[in-house]
């Protein structure tokens, strides 16, 4: 039961990353943070090096993470948008119409 309810977690994660909801990365410090920090000072051996590298990896999951295809087709849309109209048109922030 307790591996459903972590895979309903993630599942959960993973959308709220890409709807770019901030809580996304609030949420996987709370649920991740210790298991990346020991993991990442057992190698480092360096506290600062550790808390660096466990944030680096949580940035850089939340910048590669894909965004769903609509998401991606409205990005798109936007930026045609303003390269038509200059800088005029306002971008995209990635909420619902």
């Amino acid at each position: 039961m307790q591996s459903r309810d972590a895979d309903a977690q993630d599942a959960n994660l993973i959308a709220d990353f890409q709807a770019r909801r901030e809580s996304a990365l609030a949420t996987a410090y709370r649920l991740y943070w210790r298991t990346l920090y020991k993991t990442a000072h057992d190698v480092l051996h360096e506290r600062e090096d550790a808390e660096d590298c466990v944030h680096d990896v949580l940035v850089d999951v939340w910048a590669s993470i894909e965004l769903p295809p609509r998401t991606r087709h409205a990005l798109h849309l936007s930026r045609r948008l303003r390269e038509e109209r200059g800088a005029h048109a306002p971008p995209f922030d990635g909420a619902s119409p």
